[in-house]
């Protein structure tokens, strides 16, 4: 009967004139005269319909908080719906006051169709998720919604509308199919991935250690540079103090060097007159005159001012010997000028020049103190030290330096008190940063021993440490 009343009210709204539809309205009230009201029916259909009303609204209850926005959509429509009714109404009031019930039931019918649908959408989505969003279902979801949008009394069909929501639940299942096909190689591509991510995760820790590792080193070698800089100032401030005492030593010094050469005069008057004495007066005033605080040797003055003592006596036992001897003046001139030939000619041959026999006998003199020096120091046999400055000559062709500045070098170690061992491994370090730094093993010498003697660490690991460091300047 419903259907019946619906199709008449379809028939109604399409007339056009007020001519026409007043013959359908009559027609309406012809047809609807013979029909009796089954009360008991229509209490019976209004029961049901509010117990669905019912459950419902307890549903949209339920779902509120999730659907607010589709709720308030639904009641624009339903709003729009109403002012539809409205209108249709004004204008078929006196005509259809039976149909307008009819209509308000289609009116609620679509209303309630329309929650439903939302509310299938809504289980839709909460049932398959991200596939709603592929482009095709997407594409009929819109078309889905739209249709409901503009639902009312005249194109209302919901036999095509669940047709179209069927073809939505069959796109979804064919996508949920291929989804489901491709879900293990998802999971081993996820694994995959993962297993990359937690590797890079690893490496970068690893390279953060690292850098915090490099930085530690870094703040630990200034640290040690600073160390060492100070302790070379410090160094450099102690050798500035003995400088000045030992500036005041050598005035001194050179006041009893004086004292001593008037004394000497006074004593023995014109046999200093002597060529080859006279020669080393000179030679001893120069050095005494060109002492300075780097090369003040107070031994070897003793020893050459010895040389002159030992060259006057044996002038005055000379002296004393002609006194005594029958030979004339002309034989003692003749007998002197051929030894000063032979003594000149064997000189000659063996150094060459006068100034290399000095030299040569310089540094024979001052390697023999150096080494004299360290017999004394050690309490070693004159044995041992002459092994002893075998062994320094072999290092020194090996190293490329001097025996003396090796030997003078380790004199001045064991004086600091080192034994053989401390000695020979202090003096390998000196010459390989004499070497790296392109100094004189005694600047090697000072620097390696002020270091070592303020931060207490090994000579090797002080060697790596200027290396490393390549802005150290030892002469600065």
């Amino acid at each position: 009967m419903a259907d019946k009343i619906q199709i008449l009210i379809e028939a109604i709204l399409k007339k056009t004139t007020k001519q026409e539809l007043e013959n359908e309205l009559r027609k309406v009230e012809k047809n609807l005269k013979p029909l009796k009201v089954n009360t008991d029916t229509n209490a019976e259909a209004q029961i049901k319909l509010h117990k669905s009303l019912q459950k419902i609204y307890k549903e949209e209850e339920k779902q509120r908080l999730n659907q607010e926005k589709l709720a308030q959509r639904a009641l624009a429509e339903k709003e729009k719906s109403l002012q539809y009714e409205q209108k249709v109404r004004m204008a078929i009031e006196k005509q259809k006051k039976k149909e307008e019930e009819l209509n308000k039931i289609l009116q609620e019918r679509i209303v309630i169709y329309k929650q439903e649908a939302e509310t299938k959408l809504l289980n839709l989505k909460s049932k398959h998720g991200d596939l709603l969003n592929n482009a095709d279902i997407k594409k009929q979801i819109g078309a889905f919604r739209e249709s409901l949008n503009n639902l009312n009394t005249s194109n209302f069909n919901a036999r095509k509308l669940n047709a179209d929501f069927k073809m939505i639940e069959a796109s979804v299942k064919n996508a949920n199919a291929a989804v489901k096909t491709n879900a293990e190689a998802q999971i081993k591509l996820h694994k995959s991935l993962q297993k990359i991510y937690k590797e890079e995760e690893k490496q970068r820790l690893n390279q953060e250690k690292l850098a915090q590792r490099a930085l530690a080193e870094k703040e630990k070698s200034l640290q040690y540079e600073q160390k060492v800089r100070m302790a070379i100032e410090k160094q450099k401030k102690k050798e500035e103090e003995l400088n000045k005492i030992l500036q005041e030593r050598i005035v001194i010094y050179k006041q009893e060097a004086e004292t001593k050469l008037l004394n000497l005069k006074s004593k023995h008057g014109d046999l200093l007159n002597n060529a080859d004495i006279k020669k080393q007066i000179g030679a001893f005033r120069e050095s005494l005159n060109n002492l300075n605080t780097s090369n003040f040797n107070a031994r070897k003055l003793n020893a050459d001012f010895k040389m002159i003592e030992a060259s006057v006596k044996n002038a005055n036992a000379a002296v004393k010997a002609t006194n005594r001897d029958v030979m004339t003046l002309g034989d003692m001139f003749k007998v002197a000028w051929n030894k000063m030939l032979i003594w000149t000619g064997a000189g000659t041959l063996l150094f060459g020049t006068i100034r290399q026999i000095k030299a040569a006998v310089s540094y024979v003199s001052e390697l023999d103190n150096a080494l004299n020096e360290i017999r004394i120091v050690t309490n070693k046999t004159q044995e041992e030290v002459n092994q002893l400055g075998l062994s320094y000559n072999k290092l020194a062709k090996e190293m490329s330096v001097t025996t003396r500045e090796i030997a003078s070098t380790a004199a001045d170690l064991f004086r600091q008190g080192l034994n053989d061992s401390q000695v020979e491994e202090r003096m390998k370090a000196i010459i390989q940063y004499a070497k790296i730094s392109s100094i004189s093993l005694e600047e090697s010498n000072k620097i390696i021993t002020a270091t070592a003697n303020a931060t207490g660490e090994s000579v090797q690991k002080i060697i790596d440490v200027f290396a490393y460091l390549g802005r150290f300047c030892p002469a600065a």
